[in-house]
């Protein structure tokens, strides 16, 4: 992805950023933990709304297309280091998390 220009959004959008980041790794946790059914659910649900409402915020400071390839970009950026994991546990004979 692309750096942007920096402006006077500028930080507030690495806030959001960072925002999503989080809410990607800790619906991660709610996807793999402990957690089992409706708390499950809730709790990755709560965290994808998060997210959801900082694209919409993104939105109005970047522009849809700049906003989407964010919140894509952090996307992928989660599905690695779950990857990473999931290689770096069952390399330690630990089960790899299921991935449905």
């Amino acid at each position: 992805m692309k750096a942007h220009a920096p402006t006077a959004h500028g930080s507030e959008v690495a806030a959001l950023r960072q925002a999503i980041e989080r809410e990607y790794e800790a619906a991660g946790f709610g996807l793999f933990g402990l957690a089992q059914g409706t708390t499950r659910h809730a709790w990755i649900t709560a965290r994808m709304e998060r997210i959801a409402s900082a694209h919409a915020h993104l939105c109005e400071l970047v522009g849809t297309e700049q906003a989407t390839a964010i919140l894509v970009a952090l996307d992928q950026q989660q599905d690695g280091h779950a990857e990473r994991k999931a290689e770096m546990d069952h390399g330690t004979g630990r089960t790899p998390p299921r991935r449905d």
